[in-house]
């Protein structure tokens, strides 16, 4: 009698901003791919799937156009080295220049 066995892969899943694997699946996205979200504190990422169906979705990409724009390239220049729209870099470069803490009417001069 011969017993088959079958191997079961596992795949380590770290948070991409802080590197932790305190990790829950908070369901999937519209095309069914799984959504996780990091449990560990003052993690500035709210959820994040391991693949994602668009480039400029991704972390690094992100992270590449801001770099392009800081040593002085232009829009057009990143959206094309980086095969993404040129509204999607503007929108990149909007939503970096935004403060962390938001609105503060505390701080505001009339």
């Amino acid at each position: 009698m011969k017993h088959t066995f079958a191997m079961t892969n596992y795949q380590e899943i770290t948070c991409p901003k802080c590197g932790s694997n305190n990790l829950m699946k908070v369901g999937r996205n519209a095309h069914g791919e799984q959504r996780y979200r990091c449990q560990t504190p003052n993690c500035p990422t709210k959820t994040f799937m391991l693949t994602y169906r668009y480039r400029a979705c991704e972390l690094a990409v992100k992270e590449q156009a801001l770099a392009m724009a800081s040593n002085g390239g232009g829009i057009r220049d990143t959206a094309r080295a980086l095969k993404i729209d040129k509204n999607t870099v503007i929108n990149m470069l909007k939503k970096s220049r935004r403060p962390c803490g938001g609105y503060q009417p505390s701080l505001a001069t009339p």
